[in-house]
């Protein structure tokens, strides 16, 4: 099973887009679940995706402390996902790949000691894993999804740099999550964009460039455990 992360916040028609775009081509949606990160002043909105898409697909909308992080959001939703393969989208996000679940499970099957990071095109970064899919064996070998230092940018910078660094992160083409971003003329500022304030974005600039060294090191024990699996396997 795939498990969609999504963290939100005031973007009600932005995830009606998503969910819709996710409903038109996702190839099995038995095999899907949609984990929306909500905060707990938007009970009432998630009240209301429940209500929409519970129906429709396995839906959780998890509501937690009001936290302007984006990283602790996505952390600490984890205890609900349920399946093996982890994604990561924007709430500013609309797939545009027919049977990108099938997709994203075979090139997965790639590597059966779970250790990998794959993403594709989003229109704005097609060189960044803006999105991301892995597998459980990074919240569980290396304590996150996204790193909790990073609040607002560089979590996807982070987790592309530390895959490409053990040579297991994988770009596929033909996947495509357009980015809705005002930043390519798709949407104007809203108060979830302003969230990240010019110092917030220095602040994650500089944790990001800090903590290489901790990059390294987790890098390391994802690299450690792909050995233990050849070892096992051999």
């Amino acid at each position: 099973m795939i498990s969609l992360i999504v963290p939100t916040r005031g973007r009600p028609k932005q995830v009606k887009c998503l969910m819709e775009s996710l409903f038109k081509f996702t190839e099995d949606l038995n095999d899907l679940q949609v984990v929306l990160a909500c905060d707990i002043d938007e009970m009432e909105l998630a009240n209301k995706y429940v209500a929409e898409y519970l129906p429709r697909v396995n839906f959780v909308a998890h509501v937690g402390e009001f936290v302007p992080n984006k990283s602790s959001k996505v952390n600490r939703v984890y205890d609900f996902v349920t399946g093996d393969i982890i994604g990561v989208l924007n709430d500013d996000m609309v797939c545009r790949t027919r049977g990108w679940d099938k997709i994203v499970k075979e090139h997965a099957a790639k590597y059966p000691d779970g250790i990998y990071l794959i993403y594709g095109k989003d229109g704005r970064f097609n060189d960044l894993a803006v999105y991301q899919f892995t597998s459980r064996k990074l919240p569980d070998s290396v304590g996150y999804i996204w790193h909790p230092m990073l609040a607002h940018i560089y979590m996807d910078n982070w987790n592309h740099e530390m895959f490409k660094e053990i040579g297991r992160l994988e770009y596929v083409p033909e996947l495509f999550f357009e980015h809705m971003h005002y930043a390519m003329g798709k949407a104007i500022i809203d108060d979830t964009y302003k969230l990240c304030t010019p110092s917030d974005t220095i602040s994650d600039t500089t944790q990001f460039h800090q903590m290489v060294d901790i990059r390294h090191k987790n890098a390391e024990t994802l690299k450690n455990l792909i050995k233990e699996g050849t070892q096992n396997a051999s």
